[in-house]
């Protein structure tokens, strides 16, 4: 069979966000391997907040969804029903974290004191 050329730019591009899938895979351990320092110093050891427990959270999920999302593009043949539930996983836990995330800048940008204390 051969391939038309729009077959071959097809198979160029979903190549193209592979590979741009593993190089933000890898800026997220490199910002993990700068930052833990910081993330001992300043939240292990504490007694746990509300807060702590949502940045623990919005700190850690990312590797589980770029783990699974980089499993399901990077080994093909999975069955459909597969990847539906990955997908629907994947922008499930990305919507959470997101939201998670865009709250936490809220209470940290706003001035209410009693807040910090969750």
């Amino acid at each position: 069979m051969l391939l038309t050329q729009a077959d071959i730019a097809s198979i160029y591009h979903v190549e193209v966000v592979k590979l741009w899938d593993i190089a933000s895979a890898m800026v997220l351990v490199y910002d993990y391997v700068l930052t833990l320092n910081l993330e001992i110093e300043y939240t292990w050891g504490r007694n746990l907040s509300l807060l702590d427990c949502l940045f623990f959270f919005t700190r850690y999920a990312p590797f589980l969804d770029v783990g699974i999302s980089l499993y399901s593009q990077l080994f093909p043949g999975l069955e459909t029903s597969t990847c539906e539930r990955v997908y629907r996983f994947s922008a499930w836990s990305f919507t959470i974290g997101i939201a998670i995330g865009e709250s936490m800048e809220f209470v940290s940008n706003a001035s209410y004191p009693w807040l910090i204390n969750l």
